[in-house]
């Protein structure tokens, strides 16, 4: 049996990291797997990190979203021991770009954000890796520090052989437009999802499982870090709400990802915050509790929270953006709100109050289709079959 090494930043704290155990997950039907991620608690590791940090704050470009330089290495790899190496979100100094280009054996590299294309910034809302960043916004002053990493991956990736997996339609153009990967082994395969689990359960059930009130309707928003998270647009959410003091008598808002549980009463509505829920049946009685969630993200690939929503036949609001459209039919399982337009998103929160459920049933008999984990599985195994194979 052939082993395969995921290498992940974290195991278990984050959307790609669930994703990258999930991908594991399934491909131990074929293959032996193992796992390797940062061990938070080295102080050398920590250290690291630290200098990272440190050297990103000092060239700050103005973008809010998460940077990685990759110019340290964390782990150790004995690629001796692995007839091929999975690398999913690597961010915070898991590998540096350097030992990456070391690596002998073959490369399957899965994408969560746009940052294996870009400079150091995760996320990014302009087309420099289009372009090799030759241009740069007039407001960045010194040294381009997104130009200087994009300059260390055309020096270490350029001539590795290393196969792409794009997560989402959206993620895929933009990896096939950029100047770094569009000549590489691009596919699509969208992150695993167990439909068994994902399921709408008793609302009453749930209800009384949360301590929350049957009688009232919620609007659920989950990020980790609850409303700190700026990329996912909390701030975008709670403004929203301004348009819509109508439904504050009928809806109250649940917040799941925050670090510690209480309530508060925010632009008049009632807020019930949950520290963060690894478990995922836990989860589901949030998604059987909602009847809308709400995903304000400003900067996304395609959230899991998403296709773990449709899945339970909630209808979801988001901006129109990456690949939220690739979830979302518009008006039928949920609403498309024009980019960052809290109007028009707190309409959508309206109209989605009023999707009706035989809507939400056909748009997750397709998410079924797409996100099944046996139709991954054999996509991830034809394509490392035939890595394997060369």
């Amino acid at each position: 049996m052939k082993k395969i090494l995921i290498i992940s930043e974290s195991i278990n704290e984050g959307g790609a990291a669930i994703a990258a155990r999930r991908v594991g997950d399934i491909l131990k039907n074929r293959f032996k797997i193992n796992y390797l991620f940062n061990n938070k608690k080295k102080f050398l590791g920590k250290c690291k990190n630290f200098v990272s940090r440190l050297i990103l704050k000092f060239f700050d470009d103005k973008n809010p979203n998460r940077h990685s330089l990759n110019i340290f290495t964390r782990i150790k790899i004995d690629e001796a021991k692995f007839d091929l190496i999975n690398l999913h979100w690597i961010g915070n100094e898991t590998i540096s770009l350097k030992r990456i280009n070391e690596i002998k054996k073959p490369i399957l590299w899965t994408l969560h954000d746009m940052w294996a294309f870009c400079g150091s910034e995760h996320f990014t809302t302009n087309n420099r890796y289009m372009t090799n960043y030759s241009k740069r916004p007039y407001y960045e002053k010194g040294i381009d520090i997104n130009k200087f990493i994009w300059k260390i991956k055309k020096k270490y990736l350029d001539k590795k052989k290393i196969t792409i997996i794009a997560t989402s339609q959206w993620i895929l153009r933009l990896a096939k437009k950029s100047s770094l990967l569009k000549n590489f082994n691009i596919h699509c395969i969208y992150n695993p999802i167990d439909i068994n689990v994902w399921n709408r359960i008793n609302r009453k059930f749930a209800c009384n499982k949360l301590g929350l009130n049957l009688k009232k309707k919620y609007i659920l928003f989950s990020a980790h870090g609850g409303l700190y998270n700026q990329r996912k647009g909390s701030d975008l959410f709670v403004k929203s709400l301004n348009f819509i003091q109508n439904l504050s008598f009928e809806y109250e808002i649940i917040v799941l990802g925050g670090y510690q549980d209480y309530k508060e009463k925010i632009n008049n509505f009632n807020f019930h915050f949950f520290k963060f829920e690894k478990n995922e049946q836990r989860q589901v009685l949030f998604q059987s509790v909602a009847n809308v969630v709400v995903i304000p993200s400003r900067q996304e690939n395609l959230p899991q929270i998403a296709v773990e929503s449709a899945l339970c036949k909630n209808p979801i609001v988001s901006f129109n953006i990456a690949g939220f459209n690739e979830i979302i039919k518009h008006k039928k399982n949920g609403y498309l709100a024009n980019p960052f337009d809290v109007k028009d998103f707190a309409f959508g929160i309206t109209q989605c109050t009023k999707i009706k459920n035989k809507d939400l049933l056909y748009r997750q008999k397709y998410i079924i289709k797409k996100f099944n984990k046996k139709i991954i599985l054999h996509k991830y195994d034809k394509i490392i079959r035939d890595i394997l194979k060369e």
